[in-house]
């Protein structure tokens, strides 16, 4: 392989690999007046051995001049159940945040893998973002 297409090459694979680091690794999002803070407790790896249950802890803040009714919503992979999966702001005054706690299972008979949750959050003024939370199960 001549040493261009080899650099090119490369370069293409770093590219990727940031890409899915970004995607894999990334706890938060902002877009427009809305910032979204995430994470997973216990830990973002589930061992079915130990544990079917963890929690996703959120937090939106109005980053915004003006106030915001914002509604959050998980669309789940299957194997993972929720007791609610909607919840609503209220109205967010602006620089004020709010926290919610969605906890969740992993069927027992699930297989190993990466495993997606997504969070959808979506304001009365028609901000909208999307946010993919991942968590790896094992066995």
């Amino acid at each position: 392989m001549p040493l261009n297409r080899l650099v090119i090459f490369s370069v293409v694979v770093v590219a990727l690999l940031a890409i899915i680091f970004f995607v894999e690794f990334n706890t938060g999002v902002e877009k427009d007046d809305l910032k979204v803070v995430w994470d997973i407790k216990p830990d973002k790896t589930i061992d079915l051995k130990v544990q079917n249950e963890a929690q996703l802890l959120v937090t939106i803040e109005n980053i915004g001049k003006g106030p915001e009714t914002v509604k959050v919503k998980l669309n789940l992979t299957e194997g993972i159940t929720c007791d609610s999966v909607e919840e609503s702001t209220g109205t967010l005054k602006p620089e004020e945040e709010r926290r919610f706690s969605f906890k969740f299972k992993i069927n027992n008979n699930s297989l190993p893998g990466k495993y997606r949750i997504d969070l959808n959050v979506t304001s009365a003024t028609g901000d909208s973002l999307l946010a993919k939370v991942f968590l790896n199960v094992i066995k």
